[in-house]
């Protein structure tokens, strides 16, 4: 996977906008437009204000989303430490184990 930089310039409207305030939307706008394009973050997104040009400019290392899906985690089965037989499988309703 190739990753590369996404920058995203947030206009600032309101200029009675407390900064942490600022900097939360135009973060915010930025994650909202990685996940519309399907992209992955690979850094978190780096904030930088212009005033001159009243814009909030946001930069993070970004990458496609793999294709795969990750598999789907088992269930642990515990055994006894001495035979070795399976004594139960998390997650195994009592029915289960009756059929069985």
């Amino acid at each position: 996977m190739r990753s590369v930089e996404m920058i995203v310039e947030f206009p600032i409207e309101d200029a009675n906008l407390p900064m942490p305030h600022l900097l939360g939307l135009a973060n915010a706008a930025f994650v909202e437009e990685v996940e519309r394009q399907g992209l992955l973050l690979m850094s978190p997104p780096s904030p930088s204000v212009m005033h001159a040009r009243r814009i909030v400019e946001v930069r993070a290392s970004v990458v496609e989303k793999p294709d795969w899906a990750p598999p789907t985690p088992s269930a642990p089965t515990f055994e006894c430490p001495n035979c070795g037989t399976t004594i139960f499988a998390a997650g195994d309703t009592e029915q289960e184990e009756a059929e069985k």
